[in-house]
């Protein structure tokens, strides 16, 4: 996925400074929970959410990008990929989506089975960890896998989703959904809720719960608005 460096994974999200430095790329509205910094002592070990991303513009001469995904320590990325290209990298419709799972950081950037999408039908994202350090990574929509990566991570602290766009692309015409979104943590953390932050009004949350003492968090809804992609 083209200009999705360290840089802009851990300060263009919600840095004006930064975009002006990045003034190749545009971002959109924005979401995260969790912290950037490389000493937190954050342990996030498992994701769940499902996510609709809406009907993408109907033309397209760009690139343009929305991805959710798990940041780490050490400057990598798993995510999930949904990407509206010209031509299509999946072979999709006008009004389809292409997904991957995916990966970038000290390996490359790696990705799993490319599927087109419709926007408008949930797909159930899952981020976990296994037994020996590696991440699985599975994107799931009508109850069939259609997407899968597995790779080994640093220490992902912090969940964030966000839109990008490459030569001036047609941006965003519907908002993007996440709901009943989980995140494991591998320690309770009793203040973890109040690390949830959005990049402007328009990005919207339900408020972060917990029910276990702060090991196990809820977001019931998390929503990125319509026509952000070239803010």
């Amino acid at each position: 996925m083209r200009g999705l460096t360290t840089t802009f994974i851990t300060a263009a999200l919600f840095s004006p400074v930064a975009r002006a430095a990045l003034n190749a790329y545009a971002f959109g509205s924005a979401f995260s929970i969790g912290e950037f910094s490389p000493s937190s002592s954050l342990d996030i070990i498992k994701v769940t959410t499902t996510f609709t991303p809406g009907s993408p513009p109907t033309t397209q001469k760009g690139e343009l990008y929305v991805w959710p995904g798990l940041m780490t320590t050490n400057d990598e990325f798993l995510y999930t990929a949904v990407q509206q290209l010209s031509p299509s990298a999946c072979g999709g419709t006008a009004t389809d989506w292409c997904l991957t799972a995916q990966y970038v950081g000290a390996a490359g950037l790696l990705s799993g089975s490319y599927a087109a999408i419709d926007g408008t039908v949930p797909v159930t994202l899952e981020f976990t960890q296994n037994a020996n350090n590696t991440w699985t990574h599975t994107v799931i929509m009508k109850g069939a896998v259609i997407s899968q990566l597995v790779q080994p991570i640093g220490r992902p602290t912090t969940f964030g989703i966000a839109n990008e766009c490459f030569d001036e692309c047609a941006t965003t015409t519907s908002s993007q959904k996440y709901t009943n979104t989980t995140i494991v943590l591998g320690t309770a953390t009793s203040t973890f809720g109040e690390t949830a932050l959005a990049s402007d009004a328009g990005t919207t949350f339900s408020t972060p719960t917990t029910s276990d003492g702060g090991k196990t968090w809820q977001i019931a809804t998390i929503t990125v608005p319509k026509g952000t992609s070239q803010d």
